[in-house]
């Protein structure tokens, strides 16, 4: 991902349900930053919600944790979602990445050994204006 004008934050996101409230928080500050309505933001939001929650689903404290970068780079807002082990069976990641299907623009799908990587992309129209 590259460097923004508004910076970049990198997450590591353990199974525990009360980090939940932190990704949200990200991904709306973000979509903020990048112009989008209140309404888009929720919408963002809330597949981001849906996809910790199928990630995390019955996975124990012990399960490894999912790394997440998320920024505004030129004329987008951009998300980068790593998941390790037990999270990264095909199966779960294809689920996951049709919960963002339709949300966003575009959705990639990597797989290197035991790692997924989600690619994100939300284009911004060209009338919505950084703050």
């Amino acid at each position: 991902m590259e460097q923004t004008e508004t910076g970049k934050l990198e997450l590591t996101v353990s199974s525990d349900p009360r980090l939940l409230a932190g990704v949200s928080a990200a991904v709306s500050h973000f979509g903020e930053v990048a112009g989008l309505d209140e309404s888009a933001r929720a919408n963002l939001v809330a597949a981001f919600e849906d996809c910790f929650r199928e990630v995390f689903g019955a996975a124990s404290r012990n399960s490894k944790p999912v790394q997440m970068t998320i920024g505004v780079p030129s004329g987008k807002i951009e998300a980068v979602l790593t998941f390790h082990g037990e999270h990264a069976r095909p199966e779960k990641a294809e689920k996951v990445r049709t919960l963002f299907a339709g949300k966003l623009d575009s959705v990639r799908l990597e797989t290197s050994g035991d790692s997924i990587r989600l690619s994100l992309v939300k284009n911004l129209s060209p009338s919505r204006k950084k703050r």
